[in-house]
């Protein structure tokens, strides 16, 4: 039992809340500024865009930079998106939160990975990894039903507010639950 690792799991469920409340909805938030179908896959696009430069030199940014450290500061740039998805009122506003998508999801899905091999017992690597990955599933299943239910009985702004407020919780659980160095 490791009290420390289970608050970052529910740190990581948070978080991906708070991101699938955009992103398996994003058609919603795009109509609330003014898009259509077409706006949406272009900021889908662009989005996975900016996740490849990350991913790739995720190891060159951990020989500088600590793995609990891009840990702890993609949790915090996930309520960074959040926050900015919320006070995004058009097209651009929308472009720039999705431009965050290189700090937040395509930070912590490496930084996740290496925590795991690096600070969870050898014998317990390959749980801790399963673990992760549910955890970012257990997020998205709750987004879908409790963020489809938002988006039909409130707002775009009121729901995307309760992604926010989840990553929120969730960053500061990811800076609880991970080693300090």
């Amino acid at each position: 039992y490791n009290p420390r690792f289970c608050g970052l799991l529910l740190g990581v469920a948070l978080l991906f809340f708070g991101h699938n409340t955009v992103t398996n909805f994003m058609i919603n938030v795009v109509r609330s500024v003014g898009g259509n179908e077409t706006s949406m896959g272009w900021l889908n696009a662009f989005m996975a865009a900016t996740e490849i430069p990350i991913m790739f030199l995720y190891d060159r940014l951990t020989r500088r930079v600590k793995c609990p450290t891009t840990v702890r500061f993609a949790g915090i740039m996930f309520a960074v998106k959040a926050a900015a998805f919320v006070l995004a009122l058009n097209m651009l506003g929308l472009c720039g939160a999705c431009a965050l998508q290189s700090l937040s999801f395509a930070l912590l899905i490496p930084a996740s990975v290496r925590y795991v091999n690096l600070y969870i017992a050898p014998a317990d690597c390959a749980k801790g990894q399963a673990l992760i990955a549910g955890m970012t599933s257990l997020g998205s299943i709750f987004a879908s039903f409790v963020g489809g239910m938002l988006y039909d009985v409130t707002s775009v702004r009121i729901t995307l507010l309760v992604g926010l407020a989840a990553a929120a919780v969730g960053a500061v659980l990811c800076q609880i639950g991970t080693v300090r160095e």
